[in-house]
């Protein structure tokens, strides 16, 4: 119920777009701002990027897909923002904060709604998980659609991956250091190709830092993602993406520790001059040692 009202809303974003389609002169923030361009100096980003992902099947190492006889529901909000800082606009500086709220119900047929109680209880938590600084800077000067984003999450809620006690596996309890390489290609008025590519290490703390001097070891994820924009009109867009994401084991000389495969469809629409929304759909076709579920997603962002 919940995927075809995310494809309706999609669809009247698209309807309404095309019918409040003018010539005007200049781009709104959700043409001219995409992940690849940097903001001017003085300007302002915020951004609250809300994903409610859940599951009641896994793909084991074998690529086997198993019912876990349960339903599994993460909530998750973004809150990141961006500041221009440098006068050539080839520098912003920002800062992260990590949400999370995690549901494990028995009856695999229960709402992942429930997730948004955001309650504490044997098979519930909500915790701020992390918060750290990032940096997102335009290296080559000819190539304004080419930009990097760097950023250094440090977990602040005790317990995340209930070491101590029998609670949910809530986020990871280890330093996140997340690169992103941004890249973007206008095809005409109305069509863009966006790529990207990462590094995302998720570090280990010194062992004393954990229950029994025992170290997590050091993962790393190198996802790739493609998206294809159709700009329907210069306050909208419509989008299809796709995502691999691989993990690796660092501590155990780069074994290959997982993957998943996922397929989706956005919109974005510009409500004011500074105001934007964004709704987006997702699902898991493929997978190793991870879940096959599905994402719904809800964006606002705010440039001034």
């Amino acid at each position: 119920m919940t995927k075809h009202l995310i494809l309706l809303s999609l669809l009247a974003i698209f309807s309404f777009a095309q019918g409040q389609e003018t010539e005007e002169d200049e781009s709104s923030n959700v043409q001219t701002y995409v992940p690849s361009k940097l903001l001017k100096k003085g300007q302002v980003d915020v951004q609250l990027f809300n994903n409610l992902y859940t599951q009641t099947l896994f793909f084991d190492a074998d690529r086997n897909r198993i019912e876990t006889g349960q339903r599994s529901t993460y909530f998750t909000t973004f809150a990141q923002a961006l500041f221009g800082t440098s006068k050539s606009g080839r520098v912003n500086w920002g800062l992260d904060v990590i949400f999370k709220s995690v549901r494990n119900d028995s009856d695999p047929k229960s709402s992942g709604l429930k997730v948004l109680l955001f309650e504490n209880s044997p098979n519930t938590r909500t915790a701020v998980t992390a918060v750290g600084p990032k940096i997102k800077f335009s290296p080559l000067k000819k190539y304004p659609d080419f930009s990097i984003q760097s950023a250094f999450w440090i977990p602040i809620a005790p317990d995340l991956e209930a070491d101590v006690r029998a609670d949910p596996w809530l986020d990871w309890n280890r330093f996140t250091s997340w690169t992103q390489v941004f890249y973007s290609q206008q095809l005409g008025r109305k069509w863009q190709l966006f790529y990207e590519i990462d590094a995302l290490f998720r570090i280990t703390k010194p062992a004393s830092w954990y229950p029994n001097n025992t170290m997590k070891g050091t993962v790393l994820s190198t996802p790739a993602s493609f998206f294809v924009n159709y700009f329907s009109s210069s306050k909208s867009t419509i989008y299809l993406m796709a995502q691999y994401w691989p993990s690796f084991g660092v501590d155990t000389g780069f074994s290959f520790d997982g993957d998943f495969l996922q397929g989706g469809i956005g919109g974005k629409y510009q409500l004011t001059s500074h105001l934007a929304l964004e709704l987006q759909f997702s699902n898991f076709f493929l997978a190793k040692n991870s879940g096959l579920g599905r994402t719904y997603n809800l964006g606002v962002r705010y440039i001034r």
